[in-house]
């Protein structure tokens, strides 16, 4: 019964509005940065020069306890059986 029902709904059309957004003042990078100084060449230097002493250390980590986590998956986690594999069925050739 509801399927003879007719139902009008009113539709609303308004234009759809344009958004202009004002050009944006360029800026020359190379015109307005200065040189650094020693002192500043040399803060940079040890913050990189310890995150790569970091990084190191936890790439060696890594690969050191990876044997470790396979032996401890191997204990913890139960085996599959493995599945006979089904033969293909050949495609039918028309």
């Amino acid at each position: 019964m509801s399927e003879h029902i007719r139902v009008e709904v009113p539709v609303d059309v308004k234009p759809a509005e344009v958004l202009q957004t004002p050009p944006l003042e360029t800026v020359h990078a190379a015109a307005s940065l200065t040189a650094p100084t020693d002192e500043q060449i040399q803060a940079i230097d040890r913050v990189f020069i310890n995150r790569d002493e970091a990084t190191v250390a936890g790439l060696l980590t890594l690969w050191a306890s990876t044997p470790f986590l396979i032996e401890l998956a191997r204990e913890h986690l139960p085996e599959k059986e493995p599945e006979e594999r089904k033969p293909r069925s050949e495609p039918e050739s028309r």
